[in-house]
């Protein structure tokens, strides 16, 4: 008799977790159904996070960052070799720098990086 009634409740109970583990997640406007993601019924988002527009100022330093990454890459990858680098931590470095440097070594830095020439310019373009 008890082996009928395991028979019976273990895949009942196997079943009814299946259907209790089927349900939409709000958080992610999708549906799981067994453990399964259903094709087509989700749509990804972050909550708690707001979009970040850029002020016309950071627009330019970031436009520069990405000049300078893409041609930093283009460097560094002649080599063949895996690499690794933090584009924004190499500018942000040298910003530093060009804080102290003069004449044609500002110069430089600023044609490399892509930094204005006038230093109040650049450093609120850092700042927002």
């Amino acid at each position: 008799m008890l082996k009928k009634i395991l028979i019976v409740v273990i895949p009942a109970i196997i079943l009814l977790s299946y259907v209790a583990y089927s349900f939409t997640d709000p958080q992610l406007e999708c549906t799981r159904l067994g453990g399964v993601w259903q094709e087509n019924s989700c749509e990804p988002r972050i909550t708690g996070v707001s979009k970040v527009t850029p002020t016309n100022d950071a627009v330019g330093i970031i436009n520069a960052n990405n000049q300078f990454a893409l041609n930093f890459y283009s460097q560094v990858a002649e080599s063949g070799n895996n690499i690794f680098f933090s584009p924004w931590s190499i500018s942000t470095a040298f910003a530093i720098v060009n804080e102290g440097a003069g004449g044609s070594t500002a110069e430089q830095i600023n044609n490399v990086f892509g930094f204005s020439e006038d230093p109040l310019q650049r450093q609120n373009q850092f700042k927002a």
